[in-house]
C-alpha cells in the first residue's frame, strides 16, 4: 500500500492587554505640554504634527477560496483504482492583532506600518478512501505580516472622525500539521512543519473617537489579502511540500517522490499555493505625541 504519510508565532492578547494597559496610563497622566495645545491652535495645525503608537485586533472570517479547493481535493495514495473523499473543516473563522505606528506627514494625513499576525482557528481534513482508510490532519496555520500603510482621515469635530487607509507589504507563513491515518490495523502518524513567504495587502476604514488629546480610540472593517506562491519544509521528518498532480489531486511530496511522480506517471505538477483572504472588524487604540 502506497501511502503519504516550528513553534508558530502566537501573538498573546494578554501582552497587548498589558501594552494597553500602559497606554491608558499615560495618556491619563502626559502633561498638556507634551502635545500641541488644540484650543490654542486649533484641531487641524496639531494634527500635522503628531505622531501614534498602539494596537490593533478582532476576529475575521474567511470565504472559501482556491486554497481549500485544492485542500479538498487530497489524497494519501497513488494506488490506481482507489477513490478517495476528502472534506475539510475550520477555515472560516480567523483571528489577527498587530503593533502599529503612524506618522502625520500632510494635514490629516498618515504614513507608518503594521506589524502583526492572523490566525486560522481549528482548520484541518479528513479523507475516506475505498480501500477503508481513514485520514485526518489538523492544521496550524498562522501569518506574521509587516505592512506599510497610508490613511486619510476626515475631521468632524474634535472628537469624532472617519479614515480610510490601505496598506502593502510581506508575510511569513507556517503551517504546521499533525494528525494520522489509519484503517483499523495499521496506524500512520502524520507530522508536517512548512513555510512560505509572499505579499500583503489591506483596505480598511473606520471612525475614530478622541477620548483626549492624547488618546484615540478606533473601530471599523478591514479587508485583507496574504499571497503565499509556494511552502517548503517537512513532512514526517523528510523535506517535502504539497503539490497539486495533472489530475488535480493535492498531496505531501517529498522532494524525490515528486520527481518519481512525474517521471513514473506521466503526471506534471506544481507546488500549492494560498491566497488567503479575509474580512474583518477591527478595535485599535492610540497613544499621540507630538514631534
Amino acid at each position: 500500500m502506497s501511502r503519504i504519510f516550528p513553534p508558530l508565532f502566537n501573538a498573546s492578547f494578554s501582552f497587548y492587554s498589558y501594552i494597553l494597559g500602559i497606554m491608558l496610563f499615560f495618556a491619563g497622566s502626559l502633561d498638556a505640554q507634551i502635545l500641541l495645545d488644540s484650543e490654542r491652535l486649533g484641531y487641524q495645525t496639531a494634527d500635522a504634527s503628531i505622531w501614534e503608537i498602539g494596537i490593533k485586533g478582532g476576529p475575521g472570517y474567511r470565504s472559501k477560496d482556491r486554497f481549500e479547493n485544492n485542500l479538498q481535493n487530497f489524497t494519501s495514495t497513488f494506488q490506481p483504482g482507489i477513490f478517495s473523499n476528502t472534506n475539510t473543516f475550520g477555515f472560516r473563522d480567523v483571528g489577527f492583532s498587530e503593533f502599529v505606528f503612524r506618522l502625520a506627514f500632510a494635514e490629516n494625513q498618515r504614513f507608518g506600518f503594521s506589524v502583526g499576525n492572523l490566525n486560522f482557528h481549528k482548520a484541518g481534513l479528513q479523507e475516506f478512501t475505498s480501500d477503508g482508510y481513514i485520514t485526518r490532519l489538523d492544521f496550524d496555520i498562522s501569518t506574521v505580516y509587516v505592512i506599510f500603510t497610508y490613511h486619510y482621515i476626515w475631521n468632524l469635530n474634535k472628537k469624532w472622525s472617519i479614515e480610510a487607509g490601505m496598506g502593502f507589504g510581506g508575510n511569513q507563513t507556517s503551517w504546521g500539521a499533525g494528525g494520522y491515518s489509519t484503517n483499523g490495523i495499521e496506524y500512520f502518524p502524520q507530522k508536517g512543519s512548512l513555510r512560505g513567504n509572499g505579499i500583503s495587502l489591506r483596505m480598511e476604514s473606520g471612525v475614530n473617537y478622541r477620548i483626549n488629546e492624547n488618546f484615540t480610540l478606533q473601530m471599523g472593517l478591514m479587508w485583507g489579502l496574504h499571497s503565499v506562491p509556494s511552502f517548503s519544509g517537512t513532512w514526517n521528518g523528510n523535506i517535502a511540500t504539497f503539490y497539486i498532480r495533472e489530475d488535480g489531486k493535492t498531496t505531501p511530496l517529498t522532494e524525490s517522490r515528486a520527481t518519481d511522480a512525474i517521471i513514473l506517471t506521466n503526471q506534471f505538477t506544481r507546488a500549492l499555493d494560498m491566497n488567503a483572504s479575509h474580512a474583518g472588524l477591527y478595535f485599535s487604540a492610540l497613544l499621540r505625541f507630538s514631534y
